[in-house]
């Protein structure tokens, strides 16, 4: 690489990125115990079906007035 005489390279090495500095900078984990704190075991949520099948006819929809 050829540079001009007057020009100079100010940058001794790169910075990070976006999410690499994200990660260096987040909260860090230093009592023991959050180190040891196990993920919260929620309920399972039952399956409810999104909609059902009937027999019955179509009715339109009532307008809001």
């Amino acid at each position: 690489m050829c540079l001009p005489e007057n020009s100079s390279l100010e940058a001794k090495h790169v910075n990070k990125k976006a999410t690499k500095k994200h990660v260096d900078r987040r909260p860090k984990k230093s009592r023991m115990s959050d180190i040891v704190r196990k993920p919260v075991v929620y309920p399972e949520v039952p399956s409810v079906p999104e909609y059902t099948i009937s027999d019955a006819p179509a009715s339109p929809a009532a307008k809001p007035e």
